[in-house]
């Protein structure tokens, strides 16, 4: 035995060197990587300094193909803003503070959102040229994504670390394969040691000899161990299965195993041990989940199994159960349940409908969205392919699949998609798809969203923007800060004679005479501060030959739009009867 201690022992000790090992390898590893994102974020960064303050510092140079170029450049950017000296933003690209999308090409933009998330960084960093300071770049940037800047020393640190885990994770899987091994050893000799007891009924159980050793095994194991004779008494219990029972190896011996050993079923009703199990079947028993309830009367949940002892004839003798505390993994099955239904309730509270499927199209899973959208319940659901929820285009168009909607993948070039609910009324539908592989199991990710009022709010805005351009009178909508004409219908522009692109550059006081433009700066002011809703004034505006005409204006301000803008309507007095 003391040969079988020591071998056990330079197995352990060989085991927890590998483990360090392992350790110390792993760090090598992530070490090389953080210093890896700090150069390549260094390197982005200078570079985006270099070109962005020379781009701001030159007069007309266009700043945005300079920023979009950075940001499709393999270097990381999700977001670049650029702002002048005085810290308005003058342009910017990329991704919004969300990590809504990706201009940079590489991973696919799911992969690529689940990687911004994790590893992006945001900030800010001074624009200087010649010694000046030109303004200022806002960024976020995720130096994961971007091409590694090499650095010899740090391949080094990298290739030692990865090799280290090479050589040192099959050592450590071979150490703990060998202790396994050792243990399963250790409990086959304590069934033939308890196999050999000689036959003893209650009376005389205790003169039985304690197996210390291998009771001692099993107590570092965490597993408790109960021995009894072919009547069901207890003939010995180790010290874990004492402190799971209750009950001391004095006090148990010759007692009733239902009375040391109380097992319940799933109800909580007292059920057979796996003893007893064993005893009345003649035959092993395997591994089961119940729960015990100790002396003092507490319960915890356990896994129990047993196996017979015979004598060399072949007889049954007893039999020897093994059990162990399941607290610790009852608790994370738990916690594991209380995540699912968390993820499951957000899921189901998200405003877009959500499908899995496999690559076919057959509906593996649906959230809630998707129920309320199509009508049906999540058993109808079930099996149900994509093309009878949506057979406009998959069913009616040949050669057209849901995979041919995976994001980037022919965008614009393929025909709309209209739902069918249960009750055979139809939606439009806008579609995105994502591969997705969960433990070597193809599938989709489908994201459904319901246009309806998407497209009504269009059609309703395109045929306002056509009766407004139509109108007799002339309408103006102006910029709720510069005061720039921002849209000019068409009556306007042809009575005042200029172009469009001419009164983009204007006011309305340039083009207004008879009133001063303090004036009309008060009753912007006015309509500003919500002193009310509609002012108005006369005046004469200026053609672009000179000439002028006298008008009525009618002045209104919207902050619902972005930006906030005024609306002039304005009536050509000059044109009705009578008017000198």
């Amino acid at each position: 035995m003391s040969q079988g201690w020591h071998r056990h022992g330079w197995l352990s000790f060989g085991a927890v060197g590998a483990l360090a090992l392992t350790l110390l390898c792993a760090i090598n590893v992530v070490h090389a990587s953080s210093l890896q994102a700090a150069l390549n974020r260094e390197y982005a960064l200078t570079q985006a300094r270099v070109l962005l303050s020379q781009a701001l510092a030159t007069p007309l140079a266009e700043l945005r193909p300079v920023a979009e170029q950075l940001l499709h450049r393999e270097l990381g950017f999700a977001y670049l803003g650029v702002r002048d000296r005085d810290g308005q933003l003058v342009t910017k690209v990329g991704a919004d503070a969300a990590g809504a999308a990706f201009l940079t090409p590489g991973p696919s933009p799911g992969l690529r959102s689940a990687i911004y998330r994790l590893t992006a960084q945001t900030g800010s960093i001074p624009l200087d040229f010649q010694d000046h300071r030109v303004g200022s770049l806002d960024y976020a940037i995720s130096a994961t994504l971007a091409d590694s800047v090499h650095e010899r020393a740090v391949d080094r640190l990298r290739l030692t670390g990865w090799l280290g885990l090479a050589i040192s994770l099959p050592l450590l899987a071979g150490f703990v394969l060998a202790l396994r091994q050792r243990g399963r050893a250790d409990a086959a000799v304590l069934r033939e040691r308890l196999a050999a007891a000689p036959a003893r009924s209650a009376a005389d159980a205790g003169d039985a000899p304690p197996l210390r050793t291998a009771t001692t095994l099993l107590d570092v194991a965490g597993l408790g161990a109960l021995a009894v004779d072919r009547n069901g008494c207890v003939r010995q219990i180790n010290a874990t299965g004492s402190q799971l029972t209750g009950w001391t190896e004095a006090a148990a011996r010759g007692q009733r195993v239902y009375s040391v050993f109380h097992a319940l079923n799933d109800g909580g009703a007292p059920g057979l041990s796996a003893a007893e199990r064993a005893l009345r079947e003649g035959h092993d028993v395997a591994p089961a989940t119940a729960e015990l309830r100790a002396r003092d009367g507490a319960v915890r949940p356990i896994e129990m199994s047993a196996a017979l002892l015979r004598t060399p004839d072949d007889a049954i003798d007893g039999a020897v159960m093994l059990f162990r505390d399941t607290s610790a993994q009852a608790a994370q099955a738990g916690e594991l349940q209380r995540q699912a239904r968390l993820s499951q309730g957000v899921i189901d509270h998200l405003d877009e409908g959500l499908l899995t499927t496999d690559p076919a199209g057959v509906v593996r899973f649906a959230n809630a969205r998707i129920l309320r959208m199509f009508g049906y319940s999540r058993d109808e659901l079930e099996q149900m392919t994509v093309t009878k929820l949506m057979p406009v285009p998959f069913l009616n168009t040949p050669g057209i699949r849901l995979t041919d909607y995976i994001a980037a993948r022919g965008a614009g070039k393929l025909p709309k998609v209209v739902g069918w609910r249960k009750d055979a009324t139809t939606f439009p539908v806008e579609l995105l798809v994502q591969t997705m592989t969960v433990d070597g199991d193809d599938g989709l990710v489908v994201i459904v969203r319901d246009i309806t009022e998407r497209l009504r709010g269009d059609s309703l805005a395109s045929r306002l923007g056509r009766l407004l351009d139509s109108a007799a009178e002339e309408i103006y909508i102006l910029d709720a800060q510069t005061l720039r004409f921002l849209e000019v219908n068409r009556s306007a522009r042809r009575n005042l004679g200029y172009r469009a692109d001419e009164l983009a550059r204007m006011t309305l006081p340039e083009i207004s005479r008879g009133i001063e433009p303090a004036i009309i700066e008060r009753l912007l002011s006015r309509l500003r501060g919500g002193e009310t809703e509609q002012l108005g004034y006369r005046a004469r505006h200026r053609r672009g030959d000179g000439s002028e005409y006298e008008v009525d204006v009618r002045l209104n301000f919207s902050r619902d739009e972005e930006p906030p803008a005024f609306m002039a309507i304005v009536t050509d007095l000059s044109s009705r009867p009578g008017h000198s």
